[in-house]
């Protein structure tokens, strides 16, 4: 199946703004999302690289 690149929104988001949607009920995480399974020292890591403007990777929503 191809999906045209059209169909998507290529939007770049602030993470304080992704947060703040979660937060509103704006952005849900779907049924088929798998549960959490990161250890604390790996949250730790990943909020240490956001608040220090480290790349991090695409997060798909």
């Amino acid at each position: 199946m191809n999906i045209p690149i059209s169909a998507f929104d290529l939007s770049k988001e602030a993470l304080p703004d992704l947060l703040l949607k979660i937060q509103q009920g704006l952005i849900q995480l779907p049924d088929l999302q798998r549960s959490f399974c990161w250890h604390e020292d790996l949250v730790i890591d990943l909020l240490a690289s956001v608040s220090q403007g480290w790349p991090i990777g695409g997060i798909l929503l």
